[in-house]
């Protein structure tokens, strides 16, 4: 009796392993995008290994960073040191996998020992230093931020789909959904004429580029608040409509190779905890045709001296939450200066008895003593708390 066994397709010949048919292999991916390489992992357990394996090739951030700095290991290391950031188009670039408009390297940085730390590697790797912007960051929006590199960087993107940023061991592109599989770009900015601040011709070109179409609300916000509408909701729409996280279900997140690199002393847990909401209802200014233009990207900043990192948060409703926690840090604060002795605490100390607020913005630039007592540990219970995302 004949036994007959289903054909293999050619097609999988060069695609499982790839073998010598490699440069077929890297010609065919090369024509897929994301969607396209997610669809085909799912056709066939032959093939579910392809997006893992095209980390390593076609996300590979070493030969990305390669174009810009001798030895990326070097620099991913001096990164994570000075907890700073990629972002701008060498970001966006490594996600759509574009080799021909990678732009420059943005790195956002906080002034301090961590840009310092950064000028001194990016000299020593052939760069000249032709001064440092420091201060505030003005965002779309007319309002300023010096609390964090990332509160910074959230405050300047143009639409969703540029919201790419790369940590020394992670990528987040955080609207992936609407970004690869919608093919929707929503903005972050307002449409004013030309020569005016706002969202570019040139910028609106390249979202044409990648087959982006844009638009300024998710239209499913239109519809009757009823519970079948609720039901019907997309991932789309959550992606854009909800308090996220940095890490959560919705980004797209690549955990890049780390070998070789010395950890820096930064928890992954203070990026990926940071909160932000799109918020599609806050005013923009008087003119009607601008007022509820596209998305604001909100996000605030916890910050106190018994902290070593900063915390990012979307309050809620009256923010009673994070308000409650903010005097809390503030209280402890109060606690550190008063056990110090007379002549350790700093000339300002009088006044914060009557205005206790004011100890973080007082304390700015005060060195703290050896014995300060820190309590990031316990903020991973903290957040979480506050969050709802207690493990």
């Amino acid at each position: 009796m004949a036994v007959h066994t289903r054909p293999t397709s050619r097609l999988l010949e060069f695609l499982i392993p790839p073998g010598s048919y490699y440069p077929v292999y890297q010609l065919l991916c090369s024509f897929l995008d994301i969607n396209g390489i997610i669809t085909l992992t799912r056709t066939s357990k032959q093939l579910s290994h392809l997006y893992r394996e095209l980390l390593h090739t076609e996300w590979n951030i070493n030969t990305r960073l390669s174009k810009f700095f001798p030895n990326p290991e070097e620099f991913r290391a001096v990164q994570g040191e000075a907890d700073a950031l990629i972002v701008g188009g060498l970001a966006q670039a490594f996600f759509w996998r574009d080799s021909q408009d990678e732009g420059t390297a943005v790195i956002a940085v906080r002034h301090g020992e961590g840009s310092e730390t950064m000028r001194k590697y990016l000299v020593s790797a052939g760069y000249t230093a032709s001064g440092v912007r420091e201060g505030a960051v003005q965002n779309n929006n007319g309002n300023t931020y010096v609390k964090s590199p990332l509160l910074a960087t959230l405050a300047l993107y143009h639409a969703t789909h540029d919201v790419c940023i790369i940590s020394w061991n992670k990528a987040f592109c955080l609207f992936p959904n609407n970004t690869f599989v919608k093919r929707e770009t929503y903005l972050l900015d307002v449409v004013r004429p030309d020569g005016t601040p706002g969202i570019r011709a040139s910028f609106l070109r390249k979202t044409a580029k990648y087959g982006l179409r844009v638009k300024l609300r998710h239209w499913d916000r239109f519809a009757p608040k009823t519970a079948a509408n609720a039901a019907r909701e997309d991932r789309s729409f959550n992606e854009l409509e909800h308090r996220r996280r940095l890490a959560d279900k919705h980004s797209w997140t690549i955990d890049l190779p780390t070998s070789g690199i010395t950890a820096p002393r930064t928890p992954d847990f203070i990026l990926d905890s940071a909160s932000f909401k799109l918020c599609g209802d806050i005013p923009r200014g008087r003119n009607p045709y601008e007022r509820h233009q596209g998305y604001i990207l909100r996000s605030k900043a916890l910050e106190s001296p018994i902290l070593q990192h900063t915390y990012l948060y979307v309050p809620e409703g009256d923010g009673t939450g994070w308000g409650e926690l903010q005097k809390e840090l503030d209280i402890l604060t109060l606690l550190e200066l008063k056990k110090l002795r007379e002549e350790e605490r700093p000339a300002f100390y009088g006044r914060l008895s009557a205005q206790p607020q004011l100890v973080n913005d007082l304390m700015r630039g005060w060195k703290v003593p050896s014995s300060w007592a820190f309590y990031d540990d316990d903020m991973r219970q903290l957040v979480g708390r506050v969050l709802g995302t207690e493990e």
